[in-house]
């Protein structure tokens, strides 16, 4: 199996080439998929190198690392902390073989920085804090019995009043468009094959999980 540095510079090369060619993030995050399976970047990691291929002057650009001097850097130091760190806050749900390949280190090292230094652990597929201060969870619980409080107030007419972003990509996952306009179709097309009632029924379990919260002292609720 080659190495995840191996990897990262097949797939930048990649990336590059395509790019050159005019193709979009989304085509290349596809084609690279249908090669790579389960050790493809994601979808964000793509859009992001296609991004820097565009501003790079093709002549000139490189899929190695630019040399550095100085000491060389540890595959756990605070650089390489400070990177996985903004690469999970960028994308919550990224793997860790996307993280191993984008910063070029081995995926235990990612590994254990995630969970050991970083202090990280999954939650219903997402990264999270490990460990909530006491003062992180008073605010939970505090911030939950306001909108409870809200709600017993004023009913039904309070939860209409939430706005909420739409994780609608999420059953979208598996299927392959070529463009991103047609990515915006698939997702306007499955909103408006949903009933007032499927959107309500969201809401309604925010009533649900505020009491959970606060069952749990302010300490995560598991979907």
């Amino acid at each position: 199996m080659a190495s995840s540095m191996d990897l990262r510079l097949k797939q930048r090369a990649v990336i590059e080439f395509l790019t050159a060619e005019g193709c979009s993030p989304i085509e290349i995050f596809y084609r690279m998929k249908a090669v790579y399976g389960e050790m493809c970047l994601d979808v964000n990691t793509v859009r992001r190198w296609t991004r820097r291929s565009r501003e790079e002057n093709p002549s000139e650009s490189t899929v190695h690392d630019q040399a550095r001097t100085g000491r060389p850097l540890s595959a756990s130091d605070s650089k390489h902390q400070s990177r996985v760190d903004q690469l999970i806050r960028e994308n919550r749900r990224v793997k860790q073989i996307d993280i191993s390949i984008e910063i070029g280190i081995s995926q235990e090292r990612v590994h254990h920085i995630i969970t050991n230094l970083l202090g990280y652990r999954k939650v219903s597929a997402r990264w999270v804090t490990r460990m909530l201060t006491p003062q992180i969870t008073l605010q939970r619980v505090q911030i939950c019995r306001e909108l409870l409080a809200k709600f017993d107030e004023d009913g039904e007419d309070f939860l209409r009043q939430i706005v909420t972003g739409d994780e609608s990509w999420d059953y979208l996952k598996g299927n392959r468009y070529e463009t991103d306009e047609d990515v915006k179709n698939a997702v306007l097309s499955w909103c408006r094959d949903k009933t007032a009632d499927c959107f309500a029924d969201g809401i309604q379990q925010f009533v649900r999980r505020w009491r959970l919260c606060i069952e749990r002292d302010g300490d995560y609720v598991e979907k």
